[in-house]
Formats: structure tokens, sequence, C-alpha cells
């Protein structure tokens, strides 16, 4: 979707099947969880439970050199609803593809990204659960991530989640600092006035 599709057809035919596991040693899960679903041939298939604000820094072994599928089913157990989640790759990997995302209703998300870079937007937000590509075989579109460029026998994949709020302070404090100078123009030039009126004529 986001290559072209002649170029599409070409990693998905002319290279096997990659291979991919996550090394749980040299991730960060910052307090969330991630485990493996029994995903198909060359896919990184993932179950991931949102347990705290921040970024999960997952590093990827590839098995076999080939494009991988990715596909999550995300479980959001946050103290707030999910406005928006990132993803992006490390270490040589890409996204050749960006396939499909969905609520746990079926309903589609946005999707939007390129290169290394990609983003699920939640319109109203989502308080449960989401689904990238096909974690469930319910015919969705995986995700497709390009390996041709890694050499080190792996990639990094970053899970991110904007905590709501983070300009909150920031903004009350602008707005504030606005009033506040509004006010006091306001009282300088009644006092301003005042002075007017009082002088002699």
């Amino acid at each position: 979707m986001r290559l072209p599709f002649l170029l599409i057809l070409a990693l998905l035919a002319g290279a096997p099947a990659g291979g991919a596991t996550i090394d749980f040693a040299g991730s960060v899960l910052d307090g969330s969880t991630v485990s493996d679903l029994l995903g198909g041939p060359g896919a990184l298939s993932l179950e991931i439970d949102l347990s705290s604000p921040g970024r999960i820094a997952l590093a990827v072994d590839l098995e076999a050199q080939g494009p991988v599928a990715l596909q999550a089913l995300v479980f959001n157990f946050l103290p707030f609803d999910l406005a928006e989640v990132s993803l992006s790759l490390s270490g040589g990997a890409s996204f050749a593809l960006l396939g499909d995302a969905s609520r746990g209703t079926g309903e589609p998300l946005p999707v939007t990204g390129a290169g290394s870079g990609a983003s699920v937007r939640f319109d109203p937000p989502e308080a449960a659960l989401f689904s990238i590509g096909d974690p469930l075989a319910t015919g969705a579109v995986d995700w497709l991530i390009d390996v041709s460029a890694v050499t080190s026998g792996g990639f990094g994949l970053e899970i991110s989640v904007p905590e709501p709020g983070r300009f909150g302070p920031l903004l009350l404090t602008v707005l504030f600092a606005a009033a506040r100078r509004r006010a006091m123009g306001a009282d300088e030039l009644g006092k301003s006035s005042g002075a007017r009126l009082d002088s002699p004529g």
C-alpha cells in the first residue's frame, strides 16, 4: 500500500518467507507484556498487553532471510483510552507494506506512515483492544517488513503510546499567563483613563 504494487509483489514472490522471533532478554518491555502467538510461516505474531505508558523496544532475531509478516493482538490495560499507537523499525528494517488495523469490533482503523515508521490512530479513542494485520486469521492483510538491508542478524521494533495530557500543565501555564497579561493591561488602561478624567481642564 505504501510502496508501488509491483515492488510489493517482487518482495513477496522473489524471496522465501522469512522467520523471526523475539529476543526477550534483549528487549525492554517497560512494564507491559509481550508473548508469541502461533503465526503462519514467516510471521512475527504477537500478543501485546499495554500495561504501562511509554515504549516497548523489542529485539527481533531473524531465523531466515525474506520478508517478515507482522501481526499483533494488542490489549489496552492502560488507565486511559488509546488515541494513537506508533511503531518504528531500526537496524535496517523497513515497512514494505502497511496492512490492516482494526478494533476488536472489526471496525477498520486508519494507518499512516512510510519507511521505518507507522502509526495507528483512533477516533474515538480505544479502550479495550485492536489488531495489527491478521492475528486471528479473519482474512485481514498482514503488515510486511522488508529485511533485505538488515546485516546484523536482527532488527528492532519499537511500539510507543503517547500519554494523553502530556502538555496539559504547560498549556494551563500559558493560558494563565495570557489571562494575567490581559488583566494587567485592562487594569493599566483603567488607571490611565481615570487619571485623564481627574486632570484639570
